[in-house]
């Protein structure tokens, strides 16, 4: 058994992106993991992607558990509640998009986040953003949903319930999260809008913990992602889900819960050292050629 469940919903991708992404989870300092990939009507392309992959590479290869094939598209909620079923021996449990990139630290920050604060149900962290622009990837701002470092721990509101009630309105939780294993499942009403809504329902049983590092980078315009499809629909779902959430909060559900800034210990075994991750390296910086370095490993032309 795992520790840490992570699932991977899969539909139609562009080749270079999904290699790009699991290459990324390659690279996890983490060792206590398993992959879940549930297939969620991709096309043939996408599936021989996957498989070719799985072929080329082992670590990916014994991480992946199970690929669970589906024919049929059903969307992401239905998908990771899917994958949910997969992972529900392991305590905690995040899920990836295929096409954003997870930083070698992204697991193991997170999980210790977990160990650490056991009155949090949910951590999340920053993470970077970028887009694929003339051949190469660019790093556009460190700033999640648009916010500076210091404005998102302003709006946390130092332990206080001002500080959840925010966080769960603004949807700060972004790409970079994990959550103790729970009965809660994604809702498929909030389809586009899944994860802000399901977040919100697993606030109700712990805090929250904010890790103040960059796990992960967003792909802006990603050619499959919601964000570039679904721009309008997303914002009109996110509002009624907002009327929900409002509901929930003078139902009194969250009555105790503080979102708060938590730090981990960063305590690495002797496998981990072994793997000999330069964290300064890793962590990202505004330096170009720290950016481009990090992509080299990936080789997703081989």
């Amino acid at each position: 058994m795992s520790k840490v469940g992570v699932i991977m919903p899969l539909y139609n991708q562009n080749r270079r992106e999904l290699t790009m992404a699991l290459m990324s989870l390659a690279t996890q300092i983490y060792m206590d993991w398993k992959l879940v990939i549930v297939i969620d009507g991709a096309n043939d392309q996408t599936v021989q992607t996957l498989y070719d992959i799985m072929a080329k590479n082992e670590i990916i290869r014994e991480k992946i558990t199970k690929v669970v094939y589906r024919s049929k598209n059903k969307g992401i909620a239905n998908t990771v509640n899917e994958g949910m079923e997969e992972v529900k021996d392991c305590d905690y449990i995040t899920w990836v998009s295929s096409d954003n990139l997870y930083y070698p630290q992204f697991l193991f920050v997170l999980s210790e986040a977990l160990d650490n604060n056991p009155d949090c149900s949910i951590v999340y962290s920053n993470f970077d953003i970028f887009e694929h622009n003339r051949g190469k990837e660019v790093f556009m701002y460190n700033s999640p949903k648009h916010l500076s470092r210091a404005n998102r721990l302003d709006y946390i509101g130092g332990n206080t319930d001002d500080g959840i009630e925010t966080t769960a309105y603004k949807g700060f939780i972004g790409m970079t999260f994990m959550y103790r294993k729970t009965n809660e499942r994604y809702n498929p009403t909030y389809e586009l809008v899944e994860d802000y809504e399901f977040f919100s329902r697993v606030m109700a049983e712990g805090n929250v913990g904010y890790v103040d590092e960059m796990l992960g980078a967003y792909r802006f315009g990603g050619s499959e992602a919601y964000t570039t499809k679904f721009g309008r629909r997303i914002r009109e779902k996110h509002f009624i889900a907002m009327k929900e959430i409002i509901k929930r909060f003078e139902s009194g559900i969250y009555d105790g819960r503080v979102s708060k800034v938590v730090q981990t210990n960063r305590t690495l075994t002797a496998e981990q050292r072994e793997k000999k991750v330069d964290w300064q390296n890793f962590k990202p910086k505004l330096d170009a050629k720290l950016r481009e370095t990090w992509f080299v490993p990936l080789n997703y032309e081989d």
